[in-house]
């Protein structure tokens, strides 16, 4: 028996010891030796434990001073997986390691855990998610649209309210200065009882949209854009803003943030409460230099490609981060920061987090929750606006990478203060609103006599001009007439010093703001927006005056897109009268993209009937745009000329302008008749109807001597009735005076 029982021992040994774990242990002996196990505990030859042995240790016999105590094999294996963790940033973030489902307290460590109450029983409040999250859509939609008001003060839940904003138009939301405490329906009973039955607001109950009384005006000069459209309502009864704010797509994805956000892990959370306001609101060294060193930590984070989603959709990363922004306060640096080692320590944790939100911005899975977490994007513009070094360039960049989603364009071109903020970066030092002032915006013209000079200048080049030179007319028409349009100063010198600012971080904020705005004004109801922002069409206006400049090109394809809404021409042509000026003389710009644009632009203008005769009256226009057609290196430039000439002839006033043109009959012959090889048939069928047109209009003119007449040759038929179409027919006959027979 005593034989047997050895026997089992020796095979549950044999069995057991090489099922265990063959992996790097940690020595924890002096000698660096391992535990034995398989072979090689025979070959020691292990004894078996006693009863009066203890059971959690085993002993080895290697020598007289090598007796040591060895922790047993579970521990080992316990101490190895918590080294695992502790090296591993996480098991879902990094991909490396991922949790078993047996895994049990060993991983609990670093798993996402519930946010938990401080030791004063408050909740942090970046892990408040009521706080963090607003409640509905429309609470959001109000709490970008006015940024001064927090979201968690202002409660919708009547349906009818959250249903109206939701679905309001533009031009549907109430601006006023003096914000109301009524809801939105009562607002709308008011409305409803002192209009008239000819408002266009009187439609019926299932199309009506109610106006929001929670949007409040805050100094932009964007909102002058929406009472623009609730005047065109109210005089013609249709509404120029056509577009939601919110799609019923978008307001699905805003419902689902706030359960799709998952808890940080633990050193996350530390991270996070490192990075965000402290609750006492004192700012000391200590504390700078521990959140400086926390969004560096957060950068670094970032800037690998595979967590940027993760760390987005993580509960109060994004309000950590905004806190940051938030801490610039209200005025300037060092209002806020007397101390220089406070304020540059917060400088640097400033940049660190606008680095952060440049990465986080990039992936498409992340431009909705950044751009609706409270107050992120208001504290972005006030950036803008207090900084002008890396991190006013990374806000625009963030701006940038935001405005690439449709679901954030329409609200982003009525944040307040954004399209001032930006303007002033892409401004250039001599720009008009900053010299002339606003109240003479829209009264800007050239002098007379200066117009008249360049007038008569330009005809003396274009009649020397051939087909092998009109380049070096353009670059001398470009300097002379710069010098006679911006002042004393050289264009060319003008355009260097906007494009050689010392500060190298303002070049890179101005590439982001254009592709913002190049971004915002391809939604239609944007286009109507951005047209009617007085501060930023005067910056766009002085830009395209850079004739060397490359930014020249952007702002000439931003003007473009303006021109494309309909209702949009009317103001650009006869409200902002110097910018037909400046697109005609952008017409004479050495780049080619430049001249292009400027053609559409003025096609466009052409289109609007009211405005051909107010076009035709613009100096120097007629002999820009010949000039453009006679150009034969750029077809879709001169395809886009003669457009513009084309429709300028359907105006029966435009009859005389044209005549006293002398460039224009002659360049709509030589393209009727395709006098080079470049003139395609469309072209020439462009040309022959432009012809066509102008005789039609001198054929009605000759058409009032035809009941001349007709008296003279049958008295007796004088007061028979003819045709109004009937036009007057030569009679091809050749008079003379008293001439001998």
């Amino acid at each position: 028996q005593k034989q047997q029982q050895q026997q089992q021992q020796q095979q549950q040994q044999h069995h057991e010891l090489p099922h265990q774990p063959q992996s790097r242990v940690p020595r924890i002996l002096t000698n660096h030796q391992r535990v034995p196990g398989g072979a090689a505990a025979k070959l020691i030859g292990i004894k078996n434990k006693s009863d009066d042995e203890d059971e959690n240790y085993q002993f080895v016999n290697d020598g007289d001073d090598a007796l040591e105590v060895v922790a047993p094999l579970d521990e080992l294996i316990k101490s190895r997986d918590m080294a695992k963790v502790e090296f591993s940033v996480g098991s879902t973030e990094n991909k490396r390691y991922h949790n078993r489902a047996g895994a049990g307290a060993s991983s609990t460590s670093n798993s996402a855990v519930t946010p938990t109450l401080s030791s004063d029983g408050i909740l942090p409040r970046i892990l408040d998610r009521d706080e963090v999250f607003h409640e509905n859509a429309a609470a959001a939609i109000v709490s970008i649209l006015t940024p001064s008001r927090k979201s968690s003060n202002t409660n919708y839940n009547n349906i009818a309210e959250i249903e109206a904003i939701l679905t309001a138009r533009s031009s549907d939301i109430e601006l006023s200065k003096n914000p109301s405490n009524r809801s939105a329906v009562e607002k709308q009973k008011q409305i409803k009882k002192n209009k008239d039955s000819s408002s266009p607001f009187a439609r019926p109950a299932a199309k009506k949209k109610i106006c929001s009384s929670a949007v409040t005006t805050v100094g932009s000069d964007g909102n002058s854009a929406v009472e623009d459209a609730i005047e065109t309502m109210t005089s013609t009864g249709k509404n120029p803003l056509v577009q939601n704010l919110l799609s019923k797509k978008t307001e699905r994805h805003l419902a689902t943030i706030k359960n799709r956000m998952k808890d940080p892990t633990k050193h996350l959370t530390d991270l996070m409460e490192a990075i965000a306001s402290p609750k006492s609101g004192l700012f000391d060294r200590h504390y700078m230099v521990r959140r400086k060193n926390a969004c560096g930590a957060l950068k670094v984070l970032t800037a690998n490609v595979s967590h940027r989603v993760n760390i987005c959709w993580t509960l109060g990363v994004l309000p950590a981060l905004s806190s940051v922004l938030e801490d610039s306060g209200p005025d300037t640096l060092q209002e806020q920061y007397p101390n220089a080692t406070i304020q540059r320590e917060y400088i640097e944790a400033r940049k660190r987090a606008v680095s952060s939100l440049v990465y986080l911005a990039i992936p498409k899975n992340n431009k909705l929750p950044i751009f609706h977490c409270p107050r992120l994007v208001a504290s972005l513009v006030r950036v803008i606006e207090q900084d002008d070094g890396e991190a006013r360039r990374g806000c625009c960049a963030v701006l940038a990478n935001l405005s690439k989603s449709k679901e954030n364009r329409l609200i982003m071109a009525q944040i307040p203060g954004l399209l001032d903020a930006l303007s002033t970066v892409i401004a250039p030092k001599e720009c008009y609103w900053r010299s002339v002032g606003n109240d003479d915006e829209d009264t800007l013209s050239t002098n007379s006599d200066e117009s008249e000079a360049f007038r008569r200048d330009i005809l003396d080049r274009l009649s020397n001009e051939d087909d092998g030179n009109h380049n070096k007319i353009d670059m001398s028409l470009s300097g002379k007439s710069g010098r006679r349009r911006l002042g004393s100063e050289d264009p060319a010198e003008l355009s260097a010093r906007y494009d050689e600012d010392p500060n190298t971080f303002l070049h890179g904020a101005r590439q982001n703001v254009f592709a913002c705005l190049n971004h915002l004004v391809k939604e239609k109801d944007n286009a109507y927006i951005l047209a009617r922002h007085h501060r930023l069409v005067h910056t766009l206006v002085s830009i395209t005056r850079l004739q060397e400049s490359l930014s020249q090109e952007y702002a000439l394809k931003l003007l473009a897109h303006l021109s494309r809404h309909r209702s949009n021409s009317k103001v650009l042509v006869f409200k902002m009268k110097h910018l037909v000026p400046a697109v005609v003389f952008a017409t004479h710009s050495p780049n080619p993209e430049s001249r292009i644009h400027a053609c559409y632009a003025l096609q466009n203008f052409s289109q609007d009937k009211p405005c051909r005769q107010q076009l035709v009256s613009v100096d120097d226009l007629l002999p820009a745009i010949c000039l453009r057609i006679r150009s034969v290196k750029y077809p879709g430039e001169k395809l886009a000329a003669l457009h513009t000439l084309k429709n300028l002839t359907d105006e029966p006033a435009n009859l005389i302008p044209m005549t006293n043109t002398p460039e224009c009959f002659a360049t709509l012959m030589h393209v009727a008749h395709a006098g080079d090889n470049n003139t395609t048939e469309m072209m020439q069928y462009l040309g022959c109807d432009a012809l066509a047109t102008l005789s039609h209009w001198f054929r009605s003119i000759a058409t009032s001597g035809q009941r001349i007449g007709t008296m003279q040759q049958n008295p007796s038929e004088s007061n028979s009735s003819k045709a109004k179409d009937d036009l007057f027919v030569p009679t091809l006959r050749v008079l003379s005076w008293e001439r001998w027979q």
